[in-house]
């Protein structure tokens, strides 16, 4: 079986921002996990290194046969989905106060 394929982009990475894209294209159908932010590799601002994120938005366009196929993103060291993304969409974060 073939395995999937990343290609992830990084448009911009600077003091307090980081905007990537990716582009995954399943070989085999069975899917696989990407993490798309780990802060241990992200630039430090003023020598401070990062220590959390904040996911400001999401654009996407999935197209799946099958709605179990659909992109499921949970945050790191969990099994918790906060997101399900499927067709053509954003979704804006950016308002939620945590």
């Amino acid at each position: 079986m073939a395995a999937d394929t990343v290609l992830n982009t990084t448009v911009f990475d600077g003091a307090k921002k980081v905007i990537t894209h990716y582009n995954v294209v399943s070989g085999d159908g069975e899917g696989s996990t990407t993490a798309i932010v780990d802060v241990s590799g992200l630039r430090s601002n003023n020598g401070k290194t990062c220590k959390t994120v904040r996911l400001n938005k999401v654009s996407f366009n999935v197209s799946v046969t099958a709605p179990a196929d659909a992109i499921r993103m949970v945050w790191g060291g969990s099994n918790v989905v906060f997101q399900t993304l499927n067709g053509e969409m954003e979704y804006d974060y950016s308002d939620l106060v945590v």
